[in-house]
């Protein structure tokens, strides 16, 4: 985990699809959260987390993953 932090929960809505192979969501997430799991509203993993928005100095606007299909 991000600084050897707790487990965090965040919780977003998954924006339009820019490609097939990138999801991008606006969940909130650290540096350091790569390979963290992407849930959907049952729980379920769809993606690994691999990139936040690299334009952001502050917040991200998305986060972007991986799906796992």
């Amino acid at each position: 985990h991000p600084e050897g932090k707790p487990l965090k929960l965040s919780v977003g809505v998954v924006k339009t699809p820019v490609t097939a192979l990138r999801l991008r969501y606006d969940a909130d997430t650290e540096a350091g959260s790569s390979g963290g799991l992407v849930l959907n509203q049952q729980l379920q993993p769809i993606a690994l987390h691999h990139a936040g928005d690299p334009a952001a100095a502050m917040r991200a606007t998305y986060n972007q993953g991986i799906p796992l299909s």
